[in-house]
């Protein structure tokens, strides 16, 4: 479990890195803006879908553990305890995002400002481009539930 999320967390900071980087040298900074506009509305968004397509996953496991004569806790337990990791996940993401959306507010810093919100601006896109691989591995997981 912590081997998979530092790697999508290493695998999002990378991609936010890239994104920022090809900004830098069209000198085009849309990302930071709307990170700090927008973020945290489409982050509670992808965690409402998250946890409605996780009650659906749910009740299936639960139909199908009650058509064998199986408790859901003995037949799917690691299937659930990944479902339940990926709310984790989205409040942990939802708790950073207000945490660097304040701090990327703040215009000077006396330190390095430039790097700062270089840095800030990446971290915000870090945690966009996680939550969506949270809802790629959702959308992944009722598809293969469904074959």
């Amino acid at each position: 479990m912590i081997n998979t999320v530092t790697s999508t967390a290493a695998k999002s900071f990378v991609i936010s890195l890239i994104l920022y980087l090809i900004q830098y040298i069209i000198g085009v900074y849309f990302m930071g803006e709307f990170m700090r506009s927008n973020l945290l509305n489409i982050l509670i968004t992808l965690m409402a879908i998250n946890t409605a397509t996780v009650a659906v996953i749910l009740s299936k496991l639960y139909e199908i553990s009650k058509q064998y004569n199986q408790r859901i806790n003995d037949v799917f337990k690691s299937t659930k305890a990944q479902l339940l990791l990926s709310v984790r996940e989205q409040v942990t993401l939802i708790g950073a995002a207000l945490i660097l959306s304040i701090l990327s507010k703040k215009n000077t810093w006396s330190f390095e400002p430039v790097l700062i919100n270089a840095g800030l601006e990446i971290l915000l896109s870090t945690v966009f481009i996680y939550s969506l691989f949270i809802l790629y591995d959702t959308a992944v997981a009722v598809l293969e539930f469904y074959e």
